[in-house]
């Protein structure tokens, strides 16, 4: 919609809105009836998308006087939303870090320069501007621990909005905790691969992964169920102190 006026001290014939949107500068709508000192709102459809399109409003009076706008105005047709594209980390990431930086690309058919709004658990987090298909990199404010969903919405200079697909990422701040629960420390046996009996816990995880050491040496890998007693038989040891760490 474009807003024009024009007043003469006698009376107007005719208020036109020029515009070059067809490809050259002509009138686009004629008022054959305009008020003087009145705003005249027209609207104009079907003008093609496209950058730098510039109007002016033309008037006359009853004496044949005319006179153009004194500079002439400029203005974007947008018709194509932005695009918005988390790059890293993968969705379903676990972290130990309380501001992960997300990493994310926006890009647009115009604008050098897009807003953005991180959202995390669907309120904004973060605000600012992105160069056009340019890696950009935000942290959120400290997440404590657990589940968070992290969006990016690209917002262009024709108020278009778009969001990138969704990001859960676990906040584990936590360490978990493991603890053997036999044999008792300096135990004798003469079985030599024996059992070692343990439990590890977590605040998040499920199942946690472990490793046995054996002298500082790995032995074992492999995961167990949170908060639950797990026996894992030793590869065949010698005679001798052995060092056990899980």
């Amino acid at each position: 919609t474009f807003d024009l006026s024009c007043s003469d001290n006698l009376g107007l014939s005719y208020l036109r809105l020029y515009t070059n949107t067809t490809g050259s500068w002509a009138v686009n709508q004629t008022n054959t009836t305009p008020f003087n000192n009145t705003v005249w709102s027209v609207a104009v459809t079907g003008i093609p998308q496209g950058q730098n399109y510039i109007w002016a409003s033309w008037c006359n009076d009853t004496a044949s006087n005319s006179d153009f706008t004194d500079t002439n105005r400029t203005f974007t047709v947008d018709l194509t939303a932005p695009t918005s594209t988390i790059n890293a980390p993968v969705n379903n990431t676990n972290t130990s870090d309380s501001t992960p930086d997300i990493n994310f690309t926006l890009t647009d058919n115009f604008d050098t320069n897009i807003s953005y709004n991180l959202y995390v658990n669907n309120s904004i987090n973060k605000t600012g501007f992105a160069s056009n298909n340019t890696q950009t990199i935000q942290s959120p404010d400290p997440l404590a621990n657990g589940l968070w969903l992290i969006i990016v919405e690209a917002v262009d200079d024709a108020g278009r909005r778009t969001n990138s697909s969704t990001l859960y990422i676990t906040v584990d701040l936590t360490n978990p905790t493991s603890a053997i629960n036999t044999p008792s420390n300096n135990s004798a046996t003469n079985d030599n691969t024996p059992d070692i009996n343990f439990t590890l816990t977590d605040n998040i995880g499920n199942p946690i992964n472990y490793t046995f050491f054996l002298n500082g040496s790995t032995n074992k890998t492999g995961n167990v169920a949170n908060n639950t007693p797990t026996n894992v038989t030793m590869d065949t040891l010698s005679n001798g102190l052995w060092l056990i760490i899980v």
